[in-house]
């Protein structure tokens, strides 16, 4: 046998339940194999640059072997130390242990399936209820695991030639795996911790961080202060959860990586180290927003703003700098649900002008002394032709 006993010990470890897994025991039979196969390679070629070493020796008493072992074998009779050790005995004893690795687990697995129809109470948890899945999910990632799955591919159609295909089915699992080797990688030198990233989304996902990553190092030849940029970088994406927000993340990157790398950006939050810096231009966000309110206000409402914005200092320049961002073509803040919008640090909309209490017992009362002592307008609900004119979008309640 090419492959040590996978019995699963707990099954309430997830780690040890992935081992178990059909692919990931033909994986391991296959790079058993490989090592074994390798080891008598090389203990052939070291034998036979012995002899030839030996052969070639000034103090040689046979000189023609010498000259035969000198002369270069044309015909394609040159000496492959790989090719020697595939021997079709040991070819035969693989193909012998993967079938029987595959008739073994389906007996367990028709066992367990008997077993917990007579006691349900045998029944093992979901993986997701184990305590270490998110760590057993790398697993899948495991030279064994990629090598098994694709040979389980081609075991699947091999009425329809799957085997034929193997040899590239299994340089794409070895591709795969050099590929979350260096993800990997990434997370570690921007100090993220380890998020698994489904096949599909782990070249992009690669790339993004090493777009990250030269954004960083760019900013940091900018400026004297490399140390904060680097640490400033650190924080910004230790605050976003990377394993759930990898779509919209990859989905919009170019916009993400385009407002990281503006003059805005650098101005308003690298250079005032600001706690919680935006994934998004909040201005592109609100541009659509405030190009809908500002069709719909009434003349009324737009007298009093004029009123209200000249009273302000600079807010006429601010005004014209802020009507002419272009919003982004995909994205507004209608477009973003709220839990979304919060891990990706974005700050509430403009305008927005009222808070919204529940009763809530004593709570109830002290929150609203609190907003009554901080100079806030409370209105009740009953009155919502009074509360509709009052919370107009342009006074803010604080």
């Amino acid at each position: 046998m090419y492959c040590t006993s996978n019995t699963m010990f707990n099954p309430h470890s997830a780690k040890e339940r992935i081992k178990n897994h059909l692919a990931y025991k033909l994986g391991l039979a296959l790079i058993e194999y490989d090592k074994q196969r390798k080891g008598i390679s090389q203990e052939n070629f070291n034998s036979k640059e012995s002899q030839n070493n030996k052969t070639n020796s000034p103090f040689s008493f046979k000189p023609q072997e010498t000259l035969n072992h000198s002369i270069p074998v044309r015909g394609g009779g040159h000496s492959n130390p790989y090719l020697d050790s595939f021997t079709p005995l040991a070819f035969l004893n693989l193909l012998l242990s993967l079938y029987k690795l595959k008739q073994t687990h389906k007996q367990q697995q028709q066992f367990y399936k008997q077993t917990i129809q007579v006691f349900p109470s045998l029944k093992y948890p979901p993986l997701q209820s184990c305590k270490d899945y998110p760590e057993s999910l790398s697993y899948k990632y495991h030279l064994a695991y990629l090598l098994g799955e694709a040979l389980s591919k081609a075991d699947k159609i091999w009425y329809k030639g799957g085997y034929f295909t193997l040899n590239k089915k299994i340089k794409e699992a070895k591709h795969i795996y050099k590929l979350h080797q260096e993800y990997k990688a990434k997370l570690q030198e921007l100090h993220l911790s380890y998020c698994f990233i489904p096949k599909e989304f782990l070249l992009d996902s690669l790339s993004f961080l090493k777009a990250i990553e030269t954004l960083m190092h760019k900013l940091k030849s900018q400026e004297n202060n490399s140390f904060k940029i680097e640490s400033f970088f650190f924080k910004l994406f230790s605050q976003i959860p990377f394993s759930t927000q990898t779509p919209f993340l990859l989905k919009h990157k170019e916009e993400i990586l385009q407002w990281l790398n503006s003059k805005e950006f650098k101005e308003q939050y690298i250079k005032t180290n600001h706690s919680y810096p935006p994934l998004l231009n909040p201005d592109r966000l609100n541009a659509k927003r405030e190009s809908k309110e500002k069709n719909n206000h009434n003349k009324e409402t737009e007298l009093r703003i004029k009123e209200r914005e000249s009273k302000e200092c600079n807010v006429e320049s601010q005004r014209e700098n802020r009507d002419s961002i272009q919003p982004y073509p995909n994205l507004s803040y209608e477009s973003i649900p709220a839990e979304l919008a919060w891990d990706l640090n974005l700050p509430l909309p403009r305008n927005y002008c009222g808070i919204l209490v529940f009763f809530g017992l004593s709570g109830h009362l002290a929150l609203l002394a609190f907003l009554y002592q901080c100079g806030a307008s409370i209105i009740s609900l009953s009155n919502t032709r009074y509360a509709k004119k009052i919370t107009m979008p342009h006074i803010k309640l604080y």
